[in-house]
């Protein structure tokens, strides 16, 4: 069970997460999502948790919005500390790449150190379509998630938003296999999927190190096919040398498309 302070389960929509709350929420439009997420939020901020939310930076007004419709002043809340907004690109994309090492440190200092501070406890919700953006991978991102569950030391809510509709039915039940809950309609379950983090991980190196190979077999066939292809082009040049200057001046006039009568009155066959 998954509780802050004495004897406070925290709850999703009556759910109680478990005691490691890593969670993959699936929704297909903003009105599902926050349909769903905003009363946890409310929640949170009542119990005085800190919360930290990571957003889409061309969304980051329409969240706030969000929030204020629900109630909640996000200026505010950021300005006594109890909130910290931010977008994707200053969270996991600072120099504008993709760094695991550094973003799980600074998730394990910044989240799972909140107990020192005067806030009882700390929950995150992040939307994660940034491993959509151009040139990043997504298998950085799925071991990501499975890394994530390794630094995971106290029973923190920590809830990624995937969009369905903009990840493919693979990708999806990857991320279900990296997350031991779900939230799926709007209420929450225990992801039928979820392997144990170094199993997922040993499975995604060597999906990895077959990819590789792969790659490798076709790169291979393509420099294969472009050395046969070079033979070939020296061999018609060794054929083309051999012509006769009558024969050369016809195959040029072939090789335009001309027809048979445009070649006979182009080049005229010639007495001997």
């Amino acid at each position: 069970m998954c509780t802050f302070g004495k004897n406070r389960p925290i709850r999703f929509a009556g759910y109680e997460f478990g005691a490691k709350p890593h969670v993959c929420a699936f929704f297909r439009t903003p009105d599902e999502e926050y349909r769903a997420l905003l009363p946890f939020i409310q929640a949170g901020f009542r119990r005085g948790d800190k919360a930290f939310h990571v957003v889409d930076p061309k969304l980051r007004e329409h969240h706030v919005q969000r929030l204020a419709i629900a109630g909640i002043d996000a200026v505010r809340a950021e300005h006594e500390g109890q909130l910290q907004l931010r977008d994707w690109n200053e969270t996991y994309l600072p120099d504008g790449s993709f760094n695991l090492d550094r973003t799980l440190a600074m998730w394990q200092k910044e989240i799972f150190g909140v107990g020192r501070s005067r806030l009882s406890a700390a929950y995150l919700i992040a939307h994660m379509e940034w491993s959509l953006v151009e040139g990043k991978s997504v298998g950085d991102l799925l071991e990501y998630e499975a890394r994530f569950n390794l630094i995971s030391v106290n029973a923190t809510p920590v809830i990624c938003v995937y969009d369905v509709t903009k990840f493919t039915g693979d990708i999806l039940v990857d991320i279900l296999r990296a997350h031991p809950m779900t939230i799926v309609g709007g209420r929450l379950y225990r992801s039928p999927f979820f392997l144990p983090p170094k199993k997922f991980l040993k499975e995604l190196h060597q999906r990895r190190d077959q990819q590789a190979v792969e790659h490798d077999r076709r790169r291979g066939q393509v420099d294969r096919r472009l050395r046969d292809g070079e033979g070939g082009t020296a061999e018609l040049r060794q054929l083309f040398k051999a012509l006769t200057d009558r024969q050369r001046e016809v195959m040029s006039l072939v090789v335009t498309g001309r027809l048979n009568k445009q070649i006979a009155i182009s080049a005229p066959a010639r007495s001997p």
